[in-house]
């Protein structure tokens, strides 16, 4: 029973700090945009249209996303990217998830085991290209001489296709 309870306290001593790299301190999700704002600003609806339209449109864009202003009091602003899956935890708190954890948080019925790639691999093909729009005055519509930069990246369907 020592034994048992020693072993115990070493997983939470070793598995702590390991969580806590992927802790983030940020605004609150209802400090942050709303799905339909986050296609206006940078320009790209799409992907907005696409959740809307999903088996997934009850969820918001950080449900699944780290935001922006969120990830700036961890990232330098060339190392924030969209790719940054989370969510929010409580207080200030947002977790950073790694590789297929964004999915079987709420996927609790699949078997990561028999997973040999990304979930989006398969249920988020990528259909195309985006343009994304960073603006230099967040407050002003994304044209002109305010736009600071325009990224592109191949879009992933956020229509998440399902493969039996």
């Amino acid at each position: 029973m020592k034994q048992l309870a020693v072993a115990v306290l070493m997983i939470f001593m070793l598995a702590g700090p390991v969580s806590a790299e992927n802790i983030i301190h940020g605004a609150t999700p209802d400090a942050c945009p709303t799905p339909d704002k986050c296609g206006a600003c940078h320009a790209n609806d799409r992907f907005y249209n696409e959740m809307s339209a999903s088996a997934h449109s009850d969820l918001t864009c950080f449900d699944c996303h780290v935001p922006g202003v969120v990830q700036k009091n961890k990232y330098e602003r060339e190392d924030r990217s969209f790719n940054r899956l989370g969510y929010y935890i409580e207080g200030d708190k947002w977790h950073e998830a790694m590789g297929n954890d964004i999915c079987l948080r709420c996927h609790t019925n699949q078997n990561p085991e028999n997973v040999s790639q990304s979930c989006w691999s398969c249920h988020m093909p990528v259909t195309g290209e985006d343009s994304i729009v960073f603006q230099k005055v967040k407050a002003e519509p994304p044209k002109g001489d305010n736009i600071r930069k325009i990224k592109k990246m191949p879009h992933r369907s956020h229509l998440f296709h399902y493969h039996p």
